[in-house]
């Protein structure tokens, strides 16, 4: 993979993403809604060749190294977030 930098295109893509996600499976209660995790949903709409192929006003066409930096940078989103949790469920139990 080569280097990419994170652009504007990514922003639309992860956005794009993340609404097909919530359409695809909407939460129903509160807890859903803030603690779903779409990682996997998203990485399957931007993997699909036809999410993005062509190029719009605010965003380029995605191509395969924009999709693999997708993909890694939602992993590791969810990685941090996971560790994030946790470092706070540590604090809730030390201070109970």
């Amino acid at each position: 993979m080569t280097k990419v930098r994170y652009t504007l295109t990514h922003m639309e893509a992860f956005r794009k993403a993340r609404h097909l996600a919530e359409v695809a499976r909407p939460a129903i209660t509160d807890h859903e809604f803030w603690n779903n995790d779409y990682t996997d949903d998203m990485i399957a709409i931007i993997r699909d060749p036809s999410f993005m192929s062509k190029p719009t006003f605010f965003a380029a066409a995605l191509n395969d190294d924009d999709r693999d930096f997708c993909e890694q940078y939602l992993l590791r989103a969810r990685e941090i977030d996971n560790e994030d949790r946790a470092a706070r469920e540590r604090i809730r139990a030390a201070a109970a």
